[in-house]
């Protein structure tokens, strides 16, 4: 549960569990049925103190808040490079992309210009390959600081067959 759905639906889960319609739950949190509706169903953003008072509401244990709060908090994935494109942190909604990548991408310092264009890393799963391809190319010849290391690690991708892409 690493997205913005992923906190409604545990929301709805427990009000499910706890046998309380929409209706009555808003009611009960005199907020309207279809903010609530929206909220689990993640079309619409939740103020901070929105996921605690409805969770004190459905008398969720203190465990399963913080498993709320903690997915709330995380909804979309991120990640920081450095100058070098060096993966120096990352939030745990960024954790599923990397299933199924070659293990030696993810060795430290990781790449994340050479993760994102492998075709053993992310490439075969980009809708858009081309045009990362062009923004990498433009990002590997343009960086002052590791022009040589970055164009011969960017040469040294070559594109994923048409078939490991997904067709849209």
């Amino acid at each position: 549960m690493e997205t913005l759905c992923a906190a409604g639906d545990h929301l709805r889960e427990w009000r499910r569990h706890r046998r309380v319609s929409q209706l009555a739950l808003a009611s009960d949190a005199d907020i309207s049925p279809k903010h609530l509706c929206f909220l689990e169903t993640g079309r619409s953003q939740r103020s901070r103190e929105m996921l605690p008072h409805l969770a004190e509401r459905l008398q969720i244990p203190l465990r399963e808040r913080n498993l709320l709060l903690r997915v709330a908090n995380e909804p979309y994935p991120a990640f920081a490079v450095d100058r070098h494109w060096a993966l120096v942190a990352s939030n745990g909604a960024f954790t599923p992309f990397l299933s199924g990548i070659e293990p030696g991408l993810l060795r430290p310092p990781v790449d994340v210009l050479r993760l994102t264009l492998h075709p053993g890393g992310l490439a075969p799963r980009l809708a858009y390959y081309q045009e990362w391809r062009s923004i990498g190319h433009i990002s590997a010849s343009s960086s002052h600081f590791s022009f040589l290391r970055r164009r011969a690690s960017f040469r040294s991708l070559a594109p994923p067959r048409s078939s490991e892409r997904p067709s849209m």
